[in-house]
Formats: C-alpha cells, structure tokens, sequence
C-alpha cells in the first residue's frame, strides 16, 4: 500500500512541474515570441514612410529584459520593460559603424526619427504578424515577423 502511495505521488509531483513549465512558457508576451523587422514608420494619423532601400532595422526581445537588433549597419542592445499593452527600453546603447549611405539626408532622418521614437515608447500592440509600437511624440513604426 505504501509503495502504491509513492508511486501516486511521484506521479502528481512530475504533473505538477509539467504544469509549471507550461506556466512559464505561456507568460512570454507576444513581443518575445517573435524576431521583428521594421517596415513603416510615420505619425500615428497620417501616412507611413517606407525604409531608404537598403536600410534594415531589426528587434528581438529576450524575454529577460533585454533587447537587441540592428539600425541599418549598427547594432544596439538595451534593457525593457513590457506588460501586455506598455512597452519602455532604457539605456539604450548603438554602435557607431559608418554606414555607406550615412550622408544621405533621407536617411539620417529616417534614423534619428526611428532611434528616437525606440527611446520614447509609451505603447505597443500586436496584430495578425505585425507589432505596432507608439511613441510618446505620436511617432508609430510597423514592425513585421521575421524567422
């Protein structure tokens, strides 16, 4: 009878760390799930803009607080803090490699609103494979998923 009670306990035991491995694996947001690549950006109201070809701007979100991905030729890693609809990066930190296009006064503008608008979050949402993050100055980029 004893053995049989261990036995039954162990059981419940094994179950019960399934469950919370399960717990821990749904309570990523959507956000971490996934790696992103920016195709628009613009003012929440009016059109967007699409990138200066050639340009690539990238996120992935570790789920531990952290966030890297690239600005065109640099690359850039930060901490966040996220819930299911706020979204901040703190202490952002980009390299300075010379991109090719760098003179191009299109470009710089398209950087500097993109950099600024990451360091400004207030808020972000998820839809179908797109992640939409606004920006306290009303800048809103689009983001798509990537493999």
């Amino acid at each position: 009878m004893a053995h049989r009670i261990s036995i039954i306990l162990s059981c419940i035991l094994l179950l019960s760390g399934c469950e919370l491995e399960n717990e821990s694996t749904d309570s990523k947001l959507p956000l971490e799930q996934q790696n992103w690549s920016l195709k628009s950006y613009g003012f929440q109201m009016g059109e967007k803009n699409n990138l200066v070809s050639g340009s690539n701007y990238t996120l992935v979100f570790d789920g531990a607080s952290r966030v890297s991905g690239s600005f065109d030729c640099n690359s850039f890693f930060s901490k966040y803090t996220a819930d299911e609809v706020r979204l901040s990066i703190e202490g952002m930190v980009i390299t300075r490699a010379f991109c090719s296009h760098a003179d191009n006064e299109t470009f710089q503008s398209q950087h500097e609103t993109i950099r600024d608008a990451l360091m400004t979050i207030q808020t972000y949402s998820i839809s179908g494979y797109e992640l939409t993050i606004n920006s306290t100055d009303s800048t809103q980029l689009i983001y798509t998923e990537t493999e």
